[in-house]
């Protein structure tokens, strides 16, 4: 079928070119077509350049992955969300969800010790609620 449609597309194309390029080579010689189809090549460069490197730019300006990610949201509500995601999927989702807001200022001077004792208990309940699925899932 793909096939098919290639091959209307460019008996389409061929179509609609002939007519141009007859014309440009009666008036002006196979050299004057010649040019025709260079400078036509050409202005196809150009824009798909142009269009190219605004489509690069574009994806640039705007925060990585999907748009609602970058709305301010409430942790909350994304981590109901996340939830719901992978829950469909299959895995195994603990009931305890853990938000660690400002995660860059709860680290300590050298920037690997949590130093932040909200950030630490909530973490440290995640983990006891870790063990204690797995212990559930294992069978135990």
């Amino acid at each position: 079928m793909l096939l098919v449609l290639a091959l209307l597309v460019t008996g389409f194309a061929c179509w609609q070119v002939r007519v141009p390029l007859d014309g440009a080579v009666r008036a002006g010689g196979v050299a004057g077509g010649a040019m025709l189809l260079a400078g036509a090549l050409a202005v196809c460069l150009v824009l798909g350049a142009a269009l190219a490197f605004e489509r690069h730019a574009a994806l640039l300006r705007r925060p990585p992955g999907p748009e609602w990610l970058a709305l301010p949201l409430e942790p909350v509500r994304v981590l109901a969300h996340l939830r719901g995601v992978l829950t469909s999927v299959g895995t195994h989702v603990l009931p305890t969800e853990v938000a660690v807001p400002y995660v860059d200022d709860c680290f300590g001077e050298d920037g690997t010790t949590l130093a932040d004792t909200k950030a630490i208990e909530r973490l440290e309940r995640l983990g006891r609620e870790l063990v204690r699925m797995l212990v559930l899932l294992r069978g135990g």
